[in-house]
């Protein structure tokens, strides 16, 4: 029997919500204490993310408590998280202008820097220290969910979480399946930040969340997307086009990260970066303060 969350917790405020499940903000009535409270819509279940979540344990993971049910609905509580996404822990110190106008034109696949319309812009350098630090521990996290055997596959600015204090948590595992599983999902996770081939349901593996971290990697650096349109749009360019590099866009980007960059977003699974690149990388840095 499943356990009922109704009368236990105090629903405080709704933290977010997306395609199958919202979270809330509650109180243990009992003890005070204050939790996240994911429920489904629909009628799913989340017992798979609850197991995939708690499998994967990690000070980089968010830690998971019970699975049980609330008002009716499949749900689990977990660690109450405080900070901002990735991307806006990165870029936070960027003052950027309201977008005026619609996104930028596409040709062949590649957005066009329009003459005073482009909401391209370098990151600071204190945001790119701060994104070195993120990024070494992301893949440090997400190396051991592969090491697990699992892979990811929705990897998104709003599922990295960073505390004020600069710990990252990696969150969301609503869509983690176990390495060379097969779905009949054709799109899994944010269109603007799955691999080419993950459109075409192929089965699960961690070439495509390295790919991920690529799409991260370049919208810290640029502010933007390097692939921007509707969903299906996207897909279709990502499939017969090479990203662009950071550096086409904004200048000064330090020359590993826009190398790193290219080779994470490279089209072939057999060509793209990893981890043993991205560790490379991160860690020369920090030994030698090189750019």
């Amino acid at each position: 029997m499943s356990i009922s969350f109704d009368e236990r917790f105090e629903v405080l405020r709704e933290l977010g919500s997306g395609e199958f499940a919202d979270v809330s903000e509650v109180r243990d009535r009992d003890s005070g204490a204050l939790f996240a409270l994911k429920r489904s819509r629909d009628g799913a279940s989340l017992k798979n993310e609850f197991a995939m979540t708690r499998a994967a344990a990690h000070a980089g993971v968010v830690c998971v408590h019970e699975l049980g049910v609330h008002n009716g609905a499949s749900a689990f509580t977990m660690e109450l998280l405080v900070g901002d996404d990735l991307i806006t822990h990165v870029r936070k110190d960027l003052v950027l202008p309201a977008p005026g106008g619609p996104h930028l034109p596409m040709a062949f696949g590649q957005p066009l820097q329009a003459v005073g319309s482009s909401l391209f812009r370098r990151c600071s350098d204190e945001g790119l220290r701060r994104l070195r630090s993120s990024l070494a521990m992301l893949t440090e996290v997400l190396a051991h969910v592969h090491q697990l055997g699992m892979v990811h596959r929705d990897l998104q600015p709003a599922n990295v979480r960073v505390a004020s204090d600069g710990g990252l948590t990696l969150i969301d595992f609503g869509l983690t399946a176990r390495q060379g599983a097969t779905t009949a999902t054709p799109s899994l996770g944010a269109p603007s930040h799955i691999a080419p081939e993950d459109a075409a349901g192929v089965a699960a593996h961690v070439e495509s969340d390295w790919y991920a971290i690529g799409v991260l990697l370049f919208e810290a650096l640029t502010g933007e997307l390097p692939f921007a349109g509707t969903g299906q749009d996207v897909l279709l360019r990502k499939q017969t086009v090479s990203a662009p590099a950071p550096s086409f866009f904004v200048d000064n980007i330090p020359r590993d990260l826009d190398a790193l960059c290219r080779g994470l977003l490279q089209p072939s699974q057999n060509l793209r970066f990893g981890a043993p690149q991205l560790f490379e990388c991160l860690t020369l840095q920090t030994v030698t303060g090189r750019p």
